[in-house]
């Protein structure tokens, strides 16, 4: 498992089945958490690249823009969404988690062609 510090939080990335990524905003660990809400930097941005590019194997297509962007996932009857909006160097990254779960709000889980977008869109916020 890899971890990325983000002032007071934490991400941690986990492989799944050698196919899909586990993203856990670890330092959110409220019974129940309404969303789960942390802000990047330039180096932040360029520090989750990084991370998650060893983990990538398709194509990237890198945005020249900073998109705003709802990435969405659905297993098991819940929803979980991540977001991503802000402008270059001041990214913010939100996921909201429909589930009637406690504690089991603050990750998703993403395909190989998620990941692969998600790495795309965050080159967009750099710089």
């Amino acid at each position: 498992m890899n971890r990325i510090n983000i002032g007071e939080h934490q991400i941690d990335i986990e492989t799944l089945n050698n196919k899909n990524l586990k993203i856990i905003f670890s330092s959110f660990t409220d019974e129940i958490n309404t969303h789960v809400k942390v802000r990047l930097n330039n180096q932040d941005i360029q520090e989750l690249i990084e991370t998650l590019e060893p983990f990538n194997t398709k194509d990237v297509k890198k945005e020249g823009k900073a998109y705003c962007e709802d990435m969405s996932t659905f297993k098991d009857g819940v929803e979980r969404t991540l977001t991503l909006s802000g402008r270059k160097g001041d990214l913010s990254l939100r996921l909201d988690a429909y589930t009637p779960e406690e504690y089991d709000d603050n990750w998703i889980v993403l395909t190989p062609s998620k990941l692969s977008k998600l790495i795309g869109l965050l080159y967009g916020y750099l710089y």
